[in-house]
């Protein structure tokens, strides 16, 4: 193989890495226990990528405490601290890798109700060893107290990420 093939492989192989990281498909479940004042949250997303022959999947897993604070009637405000896990694992044919990472994670959540009991709004800020994320959501209650719909869009450097959540609480 010449130096100029080789060459025009690397851009290829460049092209198929950027086809791979521009759109992911995925599900998460997350779910909590709260006692008064501090909770527990636990969340398990996956997401997943395929551009011809290349393949990649990325698993992220995080537990976290928090104590929501009463700022004002409509506003609260939630410190937290966890561990983040990721993997990720990449694959072109037959050929695979596979990457661990795990992070102390820290968070602040704010949450607003715009239409008291009916509408909320969140904003979080979470810094780990991965690169920081700043979330906004917004959930809206239906049927009866319980049930809720959502909506988050979540920035991480290189990486945006749109929601559409169900929410159940429970009585």
């Amino acid at each position: 193989m010449s130096f100029d093939e080789l060459e025009h492989e690397d851009e290829i192989d460049d092209d198929i890495a950027d086809d791979l990281m521009s759109t992911w498909t995925g599900a998460g479940i997350t779910g909590a226990y709260h006692w008064d004042p501090g909770f527990v949250e636990a969340s398990v997303q996956s997401y997943s990528t395929e551009v011809g022959i290349a393949e990649a999947t990325l698993t992220e897993t995080i537990v976290a405490f928090g104590s929501a604070q009463s700022v004002s009637t409509w506003v609260d405000i939630a410190p937290l601290i966890g561990i983040k896990a990721r993997r990720l694992e990449e694959c072109v044919g037959s050929l695979c890798l596979e990457e661990d990472w795990d992070s102390l994670m820290f968070a602040l959540r704010l949450r607003a109700w715009i239409v008291p009991g009916s509408t909320e709004l969140t904003l979080q800020g979470r810094v780990s060893e991965f690169d920081p994320t700043a979330s906004v959501g917004l959930h809206q209650r239906i049927v009866a107290p319980e049930h809720r719909v959502g909506v988050t869009y979540t920035y991480e450097e290189d990486f945006a990420q749109y929601e559409l959540a169900y929410t159940y609480r429970w009585p």
